[in-house]
């Protein structure tokens, strides 16, 4: 009985360990996201204002055709492809610039890698492994909508072992599979960062419904560049952790 119980005391000592040393993982990466965050700002800025204001007006201008056509005619089917192909555009951008960015603020690397670079290296592996992922979380948002927001945070890793991983570049590991992997044991701050990181960039994207003075077109370009930021942060603070987890977990 004795052997038992100490036996169970050992193995909770180590679990509180364990999370602890989560804990302060995530929260150094945290602080390297601080630091990092103007540098690659100021460093992508080239790539970044244009970014910004060609989406947001692009954005204003897709939502303007949904408004104006009629309710589930093809032109407004069409307005709001055009809206998520706007999305997907910022996202595939940021996805392949900010982590080699990063890496080369890290090493100091002087010229930083283009962007134009990276996307001629690794936009086409990287746009497979996004549909491959797509499909997955879209199978497991069939079951609910949780499912599916779940299996997107275990995939949230995906563009970074693409862009960084040499044994992925090699063939030699599953870019889902090891994705999976890093996150198993740290879902608990993935989802409350996820959510809140949804949450601010949805946040301000509702400020023109409760402050009126903020739908005017030039405002609108504000709260989106706003939104784009935090959004950066966010996905910096995601890039820490990848990089801590793929030093601490072996690939299989």
């Amino acid at each position: 009985m004795a052997k038992c119980l100490g036996e169970k005391m050992r193995c909770f000592a180590r679990s509180e360990h364990q999370v602890k040393g989560r804990n302060s993982m995530i929260m150094t990466a945290e602080k390297k996201a601080r630091a990092a965050y103007w540098p690659f700002i100021r460093s992508s800025l080239t790539v970044l204002l244009p970014l910004w204001i060609l989406s947001e007006l692009m954005d204003q201008y897709f939502a303007l055709g949904a408004r104006l056509a009629t309710r589930g005619s093809p032109e407004q089917m069409m307005a709001q492809v055009g809206q998520l192909a706007t999305a997907v555009t910022v996202s595939f951008v940021l996805i392949l610039l900010l982590p080699i960015r990063i890496q080369d603020w890290q090493q100091r690397r002087k010229p930083y890698r283009s962007w134009m670079t990276v996307a001629h290296e690794h936009g086409g592996p990287l746009v497979i492994e996004g549909l491959r992922m797509t499909g997955v979380v879209i199978l497991w948002a069939l079951l609910l909508i949780l499912p599916g927001i779940y299996k997107q945070i275990r995939l949230l890793f995906v563009p970074f072992v693409v862009l960084l991983d040499a044994r992925y570049q090699a063939g030699e590991v599953d870019a889902l599979e090891r994705s999976a992997d890093l996150t198993k044991g740290i879902m608990g701050w993935l989802v409350l960062l996820f959510l809140g990181s949804m949450a601010a960039e949805i946040g301000f994207e509702m400020l023109p419904q409760f402050l009126p003075v903020l739908t005017h077109p030039a405002a609108r370009v504000l709260t989106g560049g706003l939104s784009m930021l935090i959004s950066i942060y966010f996905y910096i603070w995601f890039f820490f952790i990848y990089e801590a987890r793929a030093l601490e977990v072996p690939a299989r």
